[in-house]
């Protein structure tokens, strides 16, 4: 399976970790900071909850999930992350944190502003908040695996603080993450997880196409099929040794609102839903994914008997979802400038901030 990482890098990871150690080590007093924090990179829906799932049950891994922490504090897409100079300034970011972002109420309170060695970022002050709760929940973790939401190649390539973490990139087949996402819905909305197959088909290249040495790799159908020898991998690219043996930590921060998404974290049901795309995708829907595959060379995904769309048809989908995403991106700005003007005039002021 070509997505897996062989064990080239094993040198060039250890330097990686070292220097990642030391940078954590200067904005915090009291708090275990020398934690390593990787962040998981995925499409929706490509089976990223199984994966950390049975990752978390390491003694030495604290998975957390969900806390959708707004991209201006962490300093992604055009945002610098902001400076904080003292408790008050750090008191009402960490207020801002909790209401906008799924983070809970409780793990925000573990957070005490004191023990903050200012100035520091609201970024270093996200860091810490995942230290102590580690603390709470896990004290002997060595790594966190931190799950937003789903992370795309435009997230990773604008994180100002990219060179300092690692990154699980969990991969699936894009006919199967697409299957997934036409039966599954958002937990708020209700509305669909991709606008079309050529939305789900572009994320999915686009984290196919990254090539950094701070990049562990794992493919999900070769996890399911292989889950000893898959897990041992990527243990042994994060530099642990030892078997899952702990309850899995996977639960933690996860809302409410979103358990239904998690909950066939079954082995023998994954597999069984793992290949479910070859009998329940239309076969319009599996043709412009197997057209798409083919057009950018990933014949290794493709049978002898494919069947593609003609060329003039592959075109017009592309057309309609561009027409699509505008719709979707006006209806987004217009509901989030009715409901939060303040929220537009921040991410202005932030995406002109030290530029």
């Amino acid at each position: 399976m070509y997505w897996i990482l062989n064990s080239a890098h094993i040198g060039r990871r250890i330097e990686y970790v070292t220097q990642i150690t030391k940078y954590h080590t200067s904005f915090t007093m009291g708090i275990q900071t020398s934690r390593e924090i990787i962040f998981a990179m995925y499409v929706s829906r490509s089976g990223s909850s199984l994966i950390l799932n049975e990752l978390s049950k390491h003694p030495k891994i604290l998975s957390l999930n969900e806390w959708a922490i707004p991209p201006e504090y962490i300093g992604i897409n055009g945002f610098k992350s902001p400076a904080v100079s003292n408790s008050n300034e750090a008191r009402q970011i960490l207020s801002d944190i909790c209401v906008r972002s799924k983070l809970s109420k409780d793990h925000c309170e573990l957070l005490s502003i004191a023990n903050l060695a200012y100035p520091i970022t609201a970024f270093e002050m996200i860091i810490t908040i995942m230290n102590c709760v580690a603390d709470s929940m896990k004290p002997e973790a060595e790594i966190i695996i931190y799950k937003g939401d789903p992370v795309n190649s435009w997230w990773f390539h604008s994180f100002e603080q990219k060179k300092n973490y690692q990154f699980l990139l969990i991969s699936r087949d894009p006919r199967g993450i697409y299957n997934s996402q036409q039966k599954s819905r958002y937990a708020y909305s209700g509305g669909c997880f991709s606008l079309s197959p050529y939305q789900t088909c572009k994320e999915w290249l686009s984290l196919q196409q990254i090539d950094e040495e701070n990049i562990i790799r794992v493919e999900f159908e070769y996890f399911l099929s292989n889950q000893n020898k898959a897990t041992l991998e990527v243990l042994e690219k994060m530099q642990l040794s030892g078997e899952l043996s702990d309850p899995s930590s996977f639960g933690i921060g996860i809302p409410i609102e979103e358990l239904h998404l998690h909950e066939n974290l079954s082995k023998s049901t994954m597999k069984e839903k793992a290949s479910e795309w070859n009998t329940e995708l239309s076969e319009k829907h599996k043709r412009f994914i197997n057209s798409f595959l083919k057009y950018h060379g990933f014949n290794k995904l493709l049978a002898e008997n494919s069947i593609y769309l003609h060329p003039t048809i592959y075109a017009s989908e592309i057309f309609l979802y561009q027409i699509k995403l505008l719709q979707f991106r006006l209806s987004r700005f217009i509901r989030l400038a009715a409901s939060n003007p303040k929220a537009i005039l921040l991410k202005l002021k932030l995406m002109s901030f030290d530029k």
